[in-house]
């Protein structure tokens, strides 16, 4: 490798023999391969350190996201009942059938937050329908962006919505849980609204848990109905009565919507824990 060197033009003559001075050349030595190479490893080796922590991030900030969203939601929920002379907005089934307190529900009514399947729609039309859009304009809000699942049948579309609202905050009629007015609901600090539920188990916009050891739970045993997602790190986020948001570390990392049983010790303590944020009769 050779580095040509020059001065800045000048016309002086060298005062010895009267003539220019010559340019000059530094030669230097260039890298050879097993530099490289070692270069290279060094590279990579960084770049292994690296990605786990890019991960971690992308993970963090996927997670903050998704609460932002679930505060937007819950501002929207809180500022209907402030417009609705304390009324919740529904959250009902428009036809529904118990059996030893577990419901079968099929869609939502023409008046609740949210209309429409996650699962099948297409566009947004379920969400700018609902009767909380006119609180929360903002159809992103919907969805959390960690959430990669897709409309039935059109594999490169992201669904529209991945949240769902407590039943017992104004669902249909039948559980003593259940709540129509903001006022009823005694321990809003302790209550869930809104949540981010398990992709293989949302559809309409109503989430149902059992209250612990009601009838459902005497007949078949401690067990799922709907299911909490799983896709901030093991854990899921919600938004509870009184504002705040919040994620929830689960210690079960199995779960799947195929089996509603509880499946271990584990899986029974994270019922056990989302049944604290059902209200009190």
């Amino acid at each position: 490798m050779c580095i040509m060197h020059t001065k800045p033009m000048d016309t002086s003559r060298d005062q010895g023999s009267g003539t220019l001075q010559p340019v000059r050349c530094i030669r230097g030595s260039a890298f050879t391969l097993i530099e490289l190479m070692v270069v290279m490893a060094i590279i990579a080796a960084l770049a292994s350190m690296m990605l786990p922590a890019l991960s971690q991030t992308k993970t963090k900030v996927g997670s903050v996201v998704c609460e932002n969203n679930l505060k937007q939601l819950q501002e929207g929920w809180l500022l209907y009942a402030g417009e609705s002379n304390d009324a919740l907005p529904a959250n009902k089934w428009k036809s529904v059938n118990w059996q030893d307190d577990c419901p079968v529900g099929y869609q939502n009514s023409a008046d609740s937050w949210v209309l429409g399947d996650a699962t099948i729609d297409k566009d947004t039309w379920g969400i700018r329908n609902g009767s909380l859009f006119n609180q929360i304009r903002v159809p992103e809000s919907y969805h959390c962006p960690a959430d990669l699942s897709a409309v039935a049948g059109r594999p490169r579309l992201l669904r529209k919505r991945s949240y769902s609202m407590s039943y017992y905050m104004n669902g249909s009629e039948y559980m003593p849980e259940r709540k129509t007015k903001l006022s009823q609901v005694s321990s809003p600090s302790a209550v869930f609204v809104f949540l981010d539920e398990h992709e293989n188990s949302i559809n309409d916009g109503v989430f149902y848990v059992h209250p612990p050891h009601d009838r459902g739970e005497q007949v078949a045993g401690a067990h799922w109905m709907d299911l909490p997602a799983q896709r901030h790190a093991g854990g899921c986020n919600f938004s509870f009565a009184d504002g705040h948001t919040a994620r929830w570390k689960w210690r079960c990392s199995q779960r799947s919507s195929t089996d509603t049983s509880v499946m271990s010790q584990d899986d029974l303590a994270d019922l056990r824990q989302l049944q604290t944020g059902v209200p009190t009769p």
